[in-house]
């Protein structure tokens, strides 16, 4: 297979990923699916990395890899996100700002550490300010999630005011939305991929592989 037919194959099998397991919390439920998924992911890791290993010089395969990467963080990978951060790196080398490498940063970022929601703003904010008019929704939802977590509730508010334009269905960040409109303040908790964002506030302790989210009571 060439070098196109490989790029294509691989673009379209991270596009399926990205719908399961791209965002946060990610659109599973309970331990079969992650367990499933988990398998899948683990198996095309062969796929990704023998891609990205045979063109050192190219940066496809390496954002790749990279996306690839951040995805196998939200379903527990050990090291996935540190694995990244690598690659992305590498494609920083090669062109500093490259746009697509430094939105999948700031999508990693963000779900992370509250010590990173800073950087995730500030990746989020370069993003969009080299988008123009088309500006992608995750951008937007990026940085309503990334100021929510710093306590920056105006920024946030208009954040997701943005993002809701654009994507009108999303009905957990609506949720959310009206809950900052209402002047509600609620405070990070920690799930865990295939967990459904929890309603007890027993949930609030970080532990291996829970990521942030916002809660409301």
């Amino acid at each position: 297979m060439n070098y196109q037919a490989q790029l294509n194959d691989l673009s379209h099998r991270n596009a399926t990923y990205e719908k399961v397991i791209g965002g946060w919390p990610v659109a599973l439920e309970g331990a079969d699916q992650l367990h499933e998924v988990r398998t899948l992911w683990q198996a095309d890791t062969a796929h990704f990395t023998a891609f990205y290993q045979a063109n050192p010089n190219e940066i496809e395969p390496k954002l790749l890899m990279a996306d690839f990467l951040r995805m196998g963080h939200n379903i527990d990978i050990p090291d996935a996100a540190r694995h990244a951060d690598t690659v992305l790196n590498e494609i920083f080398r090669i062109q500093e700002f490259q746009i697509d490498a430094i939105l999948c940063r700031a999508k990693m970022y963000v779900t992370l550490h509250p010590s990173l929601m800073a950087e995730a703003e500030k990746l989020f904010t370069m993003v969009l300010a080299r988008s123009g008019v088309q500006v992608h929704p995750i951008v937007h939802q990026g940085l309503g999630f990334a100021c929510t977590n710093q306590g920056k509730f105006d920024e946030a508010r208009r954040h997701f005011k943005n993002y809701l334009r654009l994507v009108p269905g999303d009905a957990k960040v609506a949720d959310l939305l009206s809950k900052l409109d209402a002047g509600e303040i609620g405070q990070m908790i920690h799930v865990r991929a295939g967990q459904t964002a929890p309603s007890s506030s027993k949930t609030r302790t970080a532990k291996g592989g829970s990521r942030p989210w916002w809660k409301f009571w």
